[in-house]
């Protein structure tokens, strides 16, 4: 995977700093700030190539130290998707059985109200909806009545 190229490519830095003469100060070329990489370089004495080699070293050693911080930060994200994830699954999930809880009700209510109907017809009188005026029995226009939530109860005389 990608630790083990980073790995090696470390180690293939570290031997060529080693071939260079500059084993003994690789963790240091790549963790010491600018100014004092720069002194380093200076009291060390190194050639040109050697400073070069140095600033290769540098550049990956701090770029492995980015990606690594990169990787680190995007699975804190992953992890934080995760929790907002788990959290919208259980919201969602109850807000699917209040759902169904308010379908029974629903469903309830109105097996009641087709029998208070049926009670008002069988005693010879009629359900008129108030807002459109459409006759309700128990079987049709029931939802015409939900929906206005008005009914009005009345026995016509013709």
């Amino acid at each position: 995977g990608n630790s083990t190229q980073e790995g090696r490519k470390n180690s293939k830095d570290l031997k060529r700093a080693r071939e260079h003469g500059m084993g003994e100060d690789f963790d240091a070329i790549i963790s010491l700030p600018m100014e004092e990489f720069q002194e380093l370089c200076q009291q060390r004495n190194w050639s040109p190539e050697q400073q070069n080699l140095a600033r290769e070293f540098r550049r990956r050693g701090k770029n492995k130290v980015a990606a690594q911080n990169c990787r680190k930060r995007k699975m804190e994200q992953v992890r934080h998707l995760e929790d907002e994830n788990e959290k919208t699954n259980q919201k969602n999930q109850k807000l699917a059985e209040e759902e169904n809880t308010l379908k029974k009700e629903k469903q309830r209510k109105l097996i009641e109200l087709a029998s208070e109907i049926r009670d008002i017809h069988n005693h010879g009188g009629e359900v008129i909806c108030r807002d459109c005026n459409k006759v309700i029995d128990a079987e049709n226009n029931i939802e015409c009545a939900i929906r206005h939530i008005m009914i009005t109860r009345e026995v016509r005389r013709d």
